[in-house]
């Protein structure tokens, strides 16, 4: 490049590192997601965030971007040019200030050798083979320590084996829709859902459930995985030996009540006010992005990086993403769920 095409020396730093990184790079017509593998970092970028990162990437000068800018947006140069000193100057952050890899739980999920290991306060626990398929427990392990471990790990074999777990509660409104709530632990997922148990909603599940695209009709099955994993869970132990391997492979869930997913409703203890639940539509990257963040991770290797973002691109596409903002104060809720899901009345389909 020459001098009058460069950029800051810290902003070429920073998006050097960036574009150096090799991110899984997904477009939309509002912006890109960027998904760092082995970092497991989500950052999500404006539509003219996303052009210019695109141009860094090919290793475009700073003209040849705010060029790309002025005639994809119709903006002048001078605009042009402020959005590429805006960008470069601003450290990036990932959405919604989260990382894939970051878990509020006293157990830690670990690539080690030939598979992956569980740890709590840096004591192995349980060891897994690659494919999630064959798992061991480690020899001094209480009962109690086994089963808080074996339980705490079931969602992360799941997603080995290639099933969509998506950390999030869900309820059956009355007459009306299927509604899961997704966000990060204390997020207040499972008070929403027994909040609308108490008008009479059916409590599907509290913690996590199966996601699964019917391909006949396109409409996106949820399937509750909770009870299943203690099953599972109970059948490990009981076959389990310490230090010695045993299969895995999670039973299936065909034969679960299935029910027909409507809405997922992002929730965050941040975003308390007024009196109402209220829900904006969340569309296109940050649609994606706010499954993606929720869903249980276990691998941060490309493949399953990739496999993980088809996954959400396919569920945001199929169903309406909301941010879901709530009262503060738990006796607030009962009767903003029964407004909130008063006006429809449309019958969820259950399978």
């Amino acid at each position: 490049m020459d001098t009058d095409s460069t950029f800051t020396s810290r902003g070429r730093a920073v998006w050097t590192e960036i574009v150096q990184a090799a991110p899984i790079v997904q477009y939309f017509p509002d912006g890109a997601l960027l998904v760092t593998p082995e970092t497991g970092s989500l950052l999500a970028l404006n539509a003219s965030g996303a052009c210019i990162y695109e141009g860094l990437s090919r290793g475009q000068s700073r003209l040849e971007i705010s060029t790309a800018l002025t005639t994809r947006f119709g903006i002048s140069r001078e605009r042009a040019d402020g959005d590429i000193e805006m960008l470069l100057a601003r450290e990036p952050v990932a959405f919604p200030g989260r990382n894939l890899a970051t878990e509020g739980s006293p157990f830690r999920f670990a690539r080690r050798g030939a598979g992956f290991v569980v740890t709590r306060d840096d004591r192995p626990c349980v060891e897994i083979d690659l494919d999630g398929r064959m798992m061991s427990m480690a020899p001094g392990l209480s009962m109690v320590e086994a089963r808080e471990a074996v339980f705490w790990v079931t969602a992360k074999v799941a997603v080995l084996q290639r099933t969509v777990v998506l950390h999030a509660s869900a309820v059956r409104a009355i007459g009306a829709r299927t509604l899961a709530f997704a966000g990060p632990s204390g997020a207040g997922k499972t008070t929403l859902a027994h909040a609308f148990a108490e008008i009479g909603a059916e409590l599907i599940c509290e913690d996590s459930f199966v996601l699964d695209v019917e391909r006949d009709t396109g409409s996106v099955r949820l399937l509750p995985f909770e009870r299943r994993a203690r099953q599972w869970t109970d059948a490990i132990l009981r076959a389990g030996e310490p230090g010695k391997p045993i299969p895995a492979i999670l039973p299936p869930l065909d034969q679960e009540p299935g029910y027909c997913l409507d809405e997922i409703l992002i929730v965050d203890r941040a975003r308390r006010s007024g009196n109402a639940l209220v829900a904006k539509p969340l569309h296109g990257a940050a649609a994606v992005a706010g499954v993606l963040v929720n869903l249980f991770w276990a691998s941060l290797d490309r493949a399953a990086c990739e496999w993980a973002l088809g996954r959400a691109l396919e569920i945001a596409s199929r169903i309406s993403v909301q941010e879901l903002t709530a009262p503060e104060g738990r006796q607030r809720l009962p009767p903003a769920a029964s407004a909130f899901v008063g006006p429809y009345t449309r019958k969820t389909t259950s399978y």
